[in-house]
């Protein structure tokens, strides 16, 4: 087997079928090479499994097929199945701008105390509306922010691997906000940083 990539893109996708071109080609077209794309597609009964089979011509994208069990379970067997130290969430029908995941790799690289980064993110309610710019809190006590509010919206975070492994990873048991509880248990264990870009 080759050596593991430098990061591991994890996404879930369900009955998203007009929005997996632009989601998928944003990851294909990184800055950072050196990365594997895991593409589960959580039963879908609409043609996202066909489009993302498209991909698979592209040596770094994995597409994982498997029934319908909720996102939490789905995203555990995406990480399950990830082979680099970095994981990178990326919601389906987000889109990563091409630097992304250099930059947030970039700060896992030089700080090792560090287990989570964040960026600013572009989220829009309609799709004739205006954008909205959510940029979470930069230096806070993390334990203290996560069981505050959950300071992230997920899909732009990217994660230390062997942090998430000590704490267990997601819970199945929470259908909503396996992403916080999962920041609280990291938190306990590793700081947080945020790049102040729109990625």
């Amino acid at each position: 087997m080759s050596h593991p990539p430098k990061v591991s893109v994890v996404t879930v996708f369900y009955n998203r079928g007009p929005y997996v071109r632009a989601s998928m080609d944003s990851l294909v077209s990184q800055t950072l090479e050196d990365i594997e794309i895991i593409a589960v597609d959580d039963g879908s009964t609409d043609d996202t499994l066909n489009q993302l089979k498209r991909y698979e011509s592209d040596p770094r994208v994995r597409v994982i097929a498997k029934q319908n069990s909720g996102f939490t379970n789905s995203m555990i067997q995406a990480v399950s199945a990830s082979r680099s130290a970095y994981v990178a969430v990326h919601d389906s029908g987000d889109i990563s701008r091409r630097e992304r995941l250099a930059k947030q790799a970039a700060i896992l690289d030089a700080e090792m105390g560090v287990g989570v980064v964040s960026c600013w993110v572009a989220k829009q309610l309609r799709p004739d509306g205006p954008f909205d710019v959510h940029r979470p809190p930069s230096g806070a006590d993390f334990h203290a922010l996560t069981l505050d509010e959950n300071p992230f919206t997920h899909g732009e975070v990217m994660f230390r691997r062997s942090v998430y492994d000590q704490v267990g990873g997601y819970r199945p048991v929470f259908t909503f906000a396996q992403d916080r509880d999962l920041w609280v248990r990291m938190s306990r264990h590793c700081d947080y940083r945020v790049v102040p870009e729109t990625l």
